[in-house]
């Protein structure tokens, strides 16, 4: 029988190691695996997948510094299908980062705030953006409820400098999430990120529910697994981007450092 691990903030929450692991606004470190198959999109017949990998390192606050503090980096190898803008290929896309500066809350939670930035790592242009981007970053995670996680995470990069036939940036990526834990260290999810373009007025709304669960791997190893399914409710990117996402399964697994 699997047990269930418990962290205890200073401020009297207790939350189960599954609950600090899927939540975007953690204290834990983590080397998260995503995977994302997209048999159907609009714009194309053809398939897409995009493969993820995003190491997070937290710190702990101090007495020389009052923030907790979480580094997520994101690198992405999407497959491309043929469109009327992308062609058929596997590459590496563009690089993500953010810092978050977290506080915890006793009332109710926790709350983060930084920078993030985009850098033009993509090895084919349509594969990525061509565009340096910076920006804040925003976070809040409440906690009160028990067995509950409800809050979001906000970015928003504006392009700066880069590929002078690349349009400029500046949009929003809004990933609300509500998860409910269950049994022992098994949840359910939803976490759809959304993109608001701010210059071009162009918007995606995708929909999604999944199911995971935290178990001991190796030694004092954890794990995390989910799996997710995904639909673009909303979209009016076609035209910009040549396919949009269409109805997508997903498949994570994350390594917890505790």
């Amino acid at each position: 029988m699997v047990s269930t691990f418990y962290f205890e903030e200073a401020f009297g929450f207790m939350e189960t190691l599954s609950e600090r692991a899927t939540n975007p606004i953690t204290n834990l470190s983590q080397l998260q695996l995503e995977n994302d198959v997209t048999p159907k999109n609009y714009g194309t017949n053809g398939y897409a997948n995009q493969l993820t990998v995003k190491p997070m390192v937290a710190f702990n606050k101090t007495k020389w510094f009052p923030f907790d503090q979480l580094i997520r980096v994101k690198f992405q190898i999407p497959t491309l299908p043929n469109s009327s803008l992308t062609k058929r290929g596997t590459y590496l896309g563009d690089t993500q980062f953010f810092d978050l500066f977290i506080r915890e809350e006793p009332s109710w939670g926790r709350w983060g705030i930084g920078p993030m930035a985009i850098f033009p790592t993509a090895s084919k242009l349509e594969a990525g953006q061509g565009k340096w981007q910076l920006g804040p970053a925003i976070g809040i995670s409440i906690l009160k409820f028990p067995r509950w996680q409800i809050g979001f995470l906000a970015q928003n990069p504006i392009s700066f400098a880069g590929d002078s036939h690349s349009p400029k940036q500046n949009y929003l990526l809004f990933q609300p999430f509500l998860i409910y834990h269950f049994l022992k260290d098994t949840y359910v999810i939803t976490n759809g990120e959304w993109t608001v373009d701010w210059f071009n007025r162009i918007t995606q709304i995708p929909v999604n529910i999944g199911i995971g669960h935290t178990a001991p791997f190796i030694g004092k190893l954890k794990v995390d697994s989910c799996l997710q399914f995904e639909f673009m409710a909303y979209q009016n990117a076609v035209k910009s981007s040549g396919y949009v996402n269409q109805s997508t399964i997903q498949i994570s697994l994350s390594l917890l450092f505790d």
